[in-house]
Order: structure tokens, then C-alpha cells, then sequence
């Protein structure tokens, strides 16, 4: 269960695609069960089938950021599991109901993405979060950085990693251009993208490619603004989301990707990236520091630090990552579904005893 997925893209909807497809490659029968309106803005998704997994859409109801699904508890009678992806009102409903399912949440980045709000997200995780997790059968950390962001509940679990279509990019023809660098992901106010610009507006060289969705309302226009402010503007290029070929181009084209966000729950793009080939420059927070040995598969900066952040940009401008590049995408492919969804096998198999 999750509250966003296919035909939509990103995180949440990359992992519940990936893992329920390469479950259903094992045999198993997998029904997606997720909402009937986007929680972005609102218009009506498709139920339907893609590899082999079945997507049944539930009325939306309650905010948008925390929603709940009409009739959950009705739709999950007859199965064995139910897996929840996300922290959220599927997620208190799930562990509520005498459905007879029994019930694993994967706690997929949890909500302390931003300050914002965020005595009212820890009142939530002392009391309504904590009662849904301690009814759980199982908790799935999504990393490591996860349990320690969602540690004053008091509830133990275990980390099992998402998996990643290490494919995707594995095959993209890279002829970068040296200064030129990929931000790739959704645009929110977390993947501290306003730090990046500063540490940018330090140097004399370097083009921000920036690639994904808006997920805050006019966040792009005051990134914009700041660019410009800081002199900038035309060497900060917003594209929003692009098809596939044209994203496998600016692979192909950007000498490095950089992810200066200052919270993660795992860090979906940067291993994709990073199996791609394609050395990576990432915030030294707990998610990257647990995906990203610094100096030998790809680099971690403080992008708080724009002096730091530019100089270690300014010193890898034009330099030769070979080594770099093929041990990152080693560690990359270690995420790679074929084997995380033995992991997850797993897990079910331990939640059913």
C-alpha cells in the first residue's frame, strides 16, 4: 500500500513498482492497493496493471501530505501481508483493522524532511505514530538514518534497504562536459538546492542542470530569483520533469551529479547515478554517509559550507573520476532488486511466523 504510485514518478513510486514487479517475477501475487486521486494536484489516476502487478485505486480522503483510503480495511481481507510504504493515515488504518492481514511498514523517509511544522511532527511521533508503529507486526527502517529520525517513538524494527532499477541508466554513452553538473530529483525545499546555488555563485565556471518535478508551490521561481540575485541565473537551468531520453542525454552530457540535500531517507537517484557510472557529489548527512565512501566511490561536502562546497567543485572541474566512477557504480548495483528482493522475501517470511 502507498499513497502515491505508478503512473506517477518518483521515490515511493519507483520502490513499490520495483519490489512488487520483482516479487511478482518470483511467483508471487502482488496487488497494489493506493489511492484514486493524486495527492499533488488532484486528478484522477488509472487502476490497471503494469508487469504483472495489479493497481486498485481506494477514494482519497483527509489532507493531502496525510491521507487516509475509503474501504482499506475491506480491500485487505483475503491477504496474507500487507505492506505499507510510508507513515501516514494507510498506515494508522492498516494497523487498526480486523482484516486479517498481517501488517509490515516500511517507514520510507518518515515526514522530518523540513523544520517546518515540526514540534507538531514530533507531537505526532510521541503519540500517533508511536501507537501505530507499537501495532504493527513488523517495522521496516528504511535506513539507518530513519531510525535515528524516528527513534523517540521507541519502537524497534529492522533496516531493510529499498531496492533500485540499477538498469536504468547502465547503458547511457557518457561524454561529459567538464563544470557541467546534474541535480536530479524532485525540487522541495529539502534537497537544499538554495545552498548549491550558493557555493555556485563562488565560482567562475559551472552549469546547474536541475531535472524534476516541483514539489513545493513556487519553490522554483525563488530559486530562480535567487540565481539571479546572485549572478547566476543563466548558468542555473531548471528543465522540470523530461521525457527518459532526454534525462539519458544529460546523464550522458553532465561530468558529475550532485545531491546537496540536507535530509534523506535513502537516496533513491544517487544510487541509480552511481550505477549509471556517473561519480556523485552528496551531502554529508547520515543517508549519503551510509551510501557514499568519500574519495573512493564519490564525495561527501557539507553543502552548508558554500566556500567548501566550491572548492571541492572547483578542484574535481575537468579531473579524471575513472576510478571513482567504477567503484561507485559497484557499490551501486549492490541495490539492485535482484538481490534486495531476497531481503525482502525475507522479511515477509519472518512477519508470517
Amino acid at each position: 500500500m502507498c499513497r502515491i504510485s505508478w503512473p506517477h514518478t518518483g521515490g515511493m513510486e519507483a520502490v513499490v513498482g520495483g519490489l512488487s514487479a520483482a516479487l511478482v517475477a518470483r511467483g508471487h501475487d502482488i496487488e497494489v492497493l493506493t489511492l484514486d486521486r493524486a495527492i499533488t494536484d488532484g486528478s484522477s489516476l488509472p487502476a490497471g496493471e503494469v508487469e504483472g502487478v495489479r493497481y486498485r485505486r481506494l477514494r482519497r480522503i483527509g489532507p493531502r501530505r496525510y491521507p487516509f483510503a475509503l474501504g482499506l480495511n475491506r480491500a485487505l481481507a483475503g491477504f496474507d501481508i500487507a505492506h505499507v510504504h510510508g507513515i501516514d493515515g494507510l498506515a494508522d488504518t492498516a494497523v487498526t483493522g480486523r482484516h486479517g492481514a498481517r501488517v509490515g511498514i516500511s517507514t520510507h523517509g518518515g515526514y522530518f524532511h523540513t523544520r517546518r511544522n515540526r514540534w507538531i511532527k514530533e507531537l505526532a511521533l510521541r503519540t500517533v505514530t508511536r501507537r501505530t508503529l507499537q501495532r504493527a507486526h513488523a517495522v521496516w527502517y528504511t535506513s539507518e538514518s530513519d531510525r535515528s529520525a524516528l527513534a523517540a517513538a521507541g519502537v524497534t524494527g529492522d533496516v531493510v534497504h529499498n531496492g533500485v532499477d540499477v538498469a536504468r541508466f547502465s547503458d547511457v554513452k557518457r561524454d561529459p562536459e567538464p563544470g557541467r553538473w546534474l541535480v536530479f530529483g524532485r525540487v522541495d525545499v529539502h534537497k537544499g538546492i538554495d545552498r548549491l546555488i550558493d557555493a555556485i555563485a563562488l565560482l567562475d565556471r559551472g552549469v546547474l542542470e536541475v531535472v524534476g518535478p516541483e514539489s513545493a508551490p513556487g519553490l522554483v521561481r525563488n530559486l530562480r530569483r535567487r540565481a539571479r540575485d546572485a549572478g547566476v541565473g543563466d548558468r542555473v537551468r531548471f528543465h522540470g520533469s523530461v521525457e527518459e531520453k532526454d534525462l539519458r542525454e544529460l546523464i550522458g552530457a553532465c561530468e558529475l551529479a550532485l545531491f546537496p540535500s540536507r535530509y534523506e531517507g535513502f537516496g533513491l537517484t544517487t544510487v541509480e547515478l552511481m550505477a549509471a557510472g556517473m561519480p556523485v557529489v552528496a551531502s554529508r548527512i547520515e543517508a549519503f554517509e551510509n551510501l557514499v565512501r568519500h574519495g573512493e566511490d564519490g564525495w561527501l561536502v557539507d553543502f552548508g559550507d558554500a566556500g567548501a562546497t566550491a572548492g571541492l567543485l572547483r578542484d574535481l572541474v575537468g579531473g579524471k573520476h575513472d576510478g571513482i566512477a567504477s567503484a561507485g557504480a559497484a557499490a551501486g548495483r549492490a541495490y539492485g532488486w535482484e538481490r534486495q528482493v531476497v531481503n525482502w522475501e525475507s522479511a515477509y517470511e519472518a512477519l508470517l511466523r
